[in-house]
């Protein structure tokens, strides 16, 4: 069993009671990644209650949480007025992006929606107890096996994971396991103890997880299916024998390549799963991996 150091009592568990009927945005010719990562975003009913309860600080999040009252609002027979709402958010990321020399800039063409995610992230860094909604904290360490010593030991913390298909096509099809630990090669490392140069081990050792488990599979080279369960299970330190629970609550599939393509999504709603592309939205019996899942979103929901 992953034991990490986590409090569980004090996280926000996933509560159906913020999440909203199904309904569509419209394409507006380019928009399609941005709308599959906000049905994904709206699956996250933590982020829902925070942006309730937090004041906005920007245009970003004020664009955000208006599209999160509208669709409380919402039932299935009635007009969804949040085409406005999510076509403003959409152009306002945009112009933070290109307001940021030292950051990634996006334009009004075809995007990416792991990139896209990043950015509404950092436009509510400021917002504490929302960015820290998918803030998880590594330890990174290398090893010297010449002078036999820790060379490096610091935190890393990041706001999503990154998983690599080489990792399953060499046989490791365990998505828990993988997020807990990596160990990647790295060539030519000069030690800063002995002064030996030589290939070294760095390995990553997940310490913190919170509410949300954004996780990117990076496979726009070479599509490939991979499976990935419903539930994912972490161990605490604090309690012996409880497991941190968290459930699939959304998915940004991608069908193309890194030069264009179009997004969708699969989301969670409040009467089961449903595949949402652009305006039109179909309900499915349950979450299902293909080819084209390019990005995961698990919820904590409890201790097992």
């Amino acid at each position: 069993m992953l034991t990490l150091h986590i409090i569980y009592k004090m996280m926000t568990k996933y509560n159906n009671t913020y999440t909203c009927v199904p309904f569509g945005v419209t394409n507006t010719g380019s928009s399609c990644y941005f709308n599959s990562l906000l049905q994904c975003l709206l699956s996250c009913t933590s982020l829902i209650e925070a942006s309730l309860q937090c004041k906005p600080i920007n245009k970003i999040t004020e664009s955000f949480r208006q599209i999160v009252e509208a669709s409380r609002k919402l039932d299935k027979s009635s007009a969804s007025p949040i085409d406005m709402f999510a076509h403003k958010l959409w152009r306002d990321i945009i112009t933070m992006s290109n307001s940021r020399k030292d950051q990634v800039r996006m334009s009004s063409g075809q995007e990416d929606a792991h990139e896209g995610f990043m950015m509404f992230i950092e436009s509510v860094e400021k917002i504490t107890n929302v960015k820290l909604l998918c803030e998880h904290r590594y330890n990174i360490t290398i090893v010297c096996k010449d002078c036999n010593d820790i060379v490096v030991n610091s935190k890393e913390v990041g706001t999503c994971f990154e998983v690599s298909p080489n990792v399953f096509s060499a046989g490791n099809n365990d998505i828990n396991s993988i997020l807990y630990r990596s160990d990647n090669v790295i060539s030519g490392f000069k030690c800063p103890k002995c002064g030996s140069t030589c290939d070294k081990v760095r390995s990553e050792n997940l310490k913190m997880i919170p509410e949300i488990l954004p996780i990117v599979l990076k496979k726009y080279a070479a599509k490939s299916l991979i499976t990935f369960p419903e539930y994912l299970y972490f161990g605490s330190k604090l309690d012996v024998g409880k497991q941190l629970q968290y459930k699939l609550v959304a998915q940004s599939e991608h069908f193309g390549s890194m030069n264009g393509g179009h997004y969708w999504a699969q989301a969670l709603r409040s009467d089961g799963w449903y595949i949402i592309n652009d305006s039109s939205y179909q309900k499915i019996n349950s979450f299902q991996p293909t080819d084209n899942t390019y990005m995961l979103f698990y919820h904590y929901v409890g201790t097992a």
